[in-house]
């Protein structure tokens, strides 16, 4: 699914920033490639949340690239990846630390005693439920955000406009 970022954007690693970024095309255009291909290659499965520190760049900066893009794409399927990809970020939170939370069902031991597979379950579903809380209140922030976005690319909403001046006419970086 997230092949096709890796085809238009590049793949070209970058140190991570260090403090605020201002976000040329450039760079838009790397962080969501590698966080494209993050998605691709480890991406938290269902009922899993990973830590933000594995990010490909900070969360914030993956977020803000991922909205300037959103506001200028115009192709349909590219939009569907990038809100998909934009919406995901929930699933990395600070704090997880270097353990996945959840109960990943790609890692289980087929072979394994089944009684073994429910207790590992029991317990990955109780770890992802203290964390569910936070899943769903950030999935609502990102939500309005892209509800913010749509504004913005049908043009009832100008960036930048004040209440007697003209619109920057450009994404808020």
């Amino acid at each position: 699914m997230f092949e096709k970022f890796r085809k238009l954007f590049g793949q070209k690693p970058r140190q991570k920033p260090e403090g605020p970024v201002a976000l040329s095309e450039n760079f838009v255009l790397e962080v969501i490639s590698k966080f494209g291909e993050t998605l691709e290659l480890a991406s938290p499965p269902p009922l899993c949340v990973f830590d933000a520190a594995q990010l490909p760049y900070p969360k914030e900066t993956i977020k803000k690239a991922l909205q300037y893009k959103i506001v200028s794409v115009s192709d349909p399927t590219l939009m569907k990846h990038l809100v998909e990809a934009y919406m995901s970020l929930a699933d990395w939170q600070e704090g997880i630390g270097s353990e996945r939370v959840g109960f990943d069902l790609t890692s289980v031991d087929k072979a394994a005693d089944p009684s073994t597979y429910a207790a590992e379950y029991k317990a990955g579903r109780a770890a992802y439920e203290k964390w569910r809380p936070i899943l769903e209140k950030e999935r609502q922030a990102l939500s309005v955000d892209l509800q913010a976005i749509d504004l913005i690319r049908a043009g009832k909403v100008q960036l930048g406009a004040q209440a007697d001046g003209p619109a920057s006419g450009g994404p808020a970086a």
